[in-house]
């Protein structure tokens, strides 16, 4: 059954990005393990080429964002990455909420207790 699973990268297309968690369960759903599905997630940036992960954003339990190159940027792409930070990371969910209600721009002096972390 493993054979009819789709690539990463043609997940990633169709559905556009997800988080890794998410996307282990999509593939498990189609008939994989939950071990071979999440071997094939954390090789797919050797074997495809658009498939990418979000640099310096990880989420809990080391989820990963997942995208395809050609969505990078997109509203598609930043609809997700916002959904994705909402039901997963309440510290930065909290952080972008609060710049998302001042308009999407805050001064560079008020950014630590916008984002309640007054201390970094």
């Amino acid at each position: 059954m493993a054979h009819n699973t789709p690539s990463v990268e043609q997940i990633l297309e169709s559905e556009g990005p997800l988080l890794s968690s998410r996307l282990c369960s999509m593939l498990e759903a189609r008939g994989l393990s939950n071990v071979a599905a999440r071997q094939r997630i954390s090789r797919a940036n050797d074997e495809f080429d658009d498939v990418k992960r979000l640099q310096g954003l990880v989420f809990p339990r080391g989820v990963r964002f997942l995208y395809h190159q050609s969505t990078f940027g997109s509203d598609e792409y930043w609809n997700a990455l916002i959904r994705d930070i909402g039901e997963a990371s309440p510290a930065y969910a909290a952080a972008v909420a609060a710049l998302q209600a001042r308009g999407g721009i805050v001064p560079h002096a008020h950014w630590d207790i916008i984002s309640g972390s007054p201390i970094r």
